[in-house]
């Protein structure tokens, strides 16, 4: 009798399947004041740079606006947005790469959940094929990233 893998988020799922992978990355943040328009910079500096975003967001608190975002470089992409003239910081955050799918997004966040990890903001982003990278800021980001790790090894939630 052949065996169907099972999911991140619990329920079967075709043969084929990858599983997903969780590791640390490098946050890039942006202030940008009260200029929204800055996000457009952001972008143009970073993809003439010819980085790849992986994930990225924007947040407005009362008079501030900041970019917050992942690339497949982040040196670079940081040196880029210094050519730029445009300051960053970098913070460490969790990265998961893993199918997109129904139920996969509340599968990371219960395991996180369930370790009582307290999750300070999140922010996910759609990848090809059907993919997803989902950026996590806990207040214990290495056991946030082993919590993911041992799940990931043990489930399966991205297809081929």
């Amino acid at each position: 009798m052949k065996q169907t893998p099972t999911t991140l988020d619990g329920s079967d799922s075709a043969a084929g399947v990858t599983r997903p992978t969780a590791r640390m990355g490098i946050e890039l943040a942006v202030p940008a004041g009260n200029n929204p328009h800055v996000l457009a910079q952001v972008l143009r500096a970073v993809a003439d740079r010819k980085v790849n975003i992986l994930a990225y967001c924007t947040s407005f608190d009362l008079d501030r606006f900041t970019i917050l975002l992942v690339t497949d470089a982040a040196l670079a992409a940081k040196t880029a947005l210094a050519e730029a003239g445009l300051n960053c910081t970098a913070h460490s955050v969790v990265l998961v790469n893993a199918e997109d799918r129904a139920g996969t997004r509340a599968a990371l966040f219960n395991q996180l959940s369930d370790a009582r990890i307290d999750i300070r903001y999140a922010y996910v982003a759609s990848l090809k094929p059907p993919a997803l990278c989902a950026v996590f800021s806990t207040v214990d980001d290495q056991r946030a990233l082993r919590v993911l790790t041992c799940h990931a090894h043990t489930s399966h939630a991205f297809r081929n």
